[in-house]
C-alpha cells in the first residue's frame, strides 16, 4: 500500500500514513508531528531493573544456602569426632 506525500497543511499531515520518504528514519521528527510511535523490539528500563532484582535476590538467597550448608557439615563433623571420642572412653 503507497501513500503519498500531502503538504498543504498540519491537518492534511495528519491524515498522511508516514513520514515523507526523506524523514523516514528521524523518530523524533515522526513523534513530533503527532504519529503513533512504531513499536520496538527489546526490554524496558523497568523490566530489567527487575530481573536485576530478582536475580540479586536469587544469588545472595544461594549463596546464604551455601554458607548455611557448610557450617551445618563442620558442625556434623564436630559431633561425630565427640561421638567417637565419647566410644574411646567408655571402652
Amino acid at each position: 500500500m503507497s501513500v503519498h506525500w500531502i503538504s498543504p497543511g498540519p491537518s492534511a499531515l495528519r491524515r498522511c500514513a508516514g513520514p515523507p520518504p526523506d524523514r523516514s528514519a528521524d523518530r523524533g521528527w515522526v513523534q513530533a508531528q503527532g504519529w503513533p510511535r512504531e513499536a520496538e523490539a527489546g526490554f524496558t528500563l523497568l523490566e530489567v531493573l527487575l530481573a536485576l532484582a530478582i536475580l540479586g535476590f536469587a544469588v545472595v538467597t544461594l549463596l546464604q544456602l551455601s554458607s548455611q550448608s557448610l557450617r551445618l557439615v563442620k558442625t556434623s563433623g564436630d559431633y561425630q569426632q565427640a561421638v567417637l571420642l565419647a566410644d574411646r572412653i567408655a571402652r
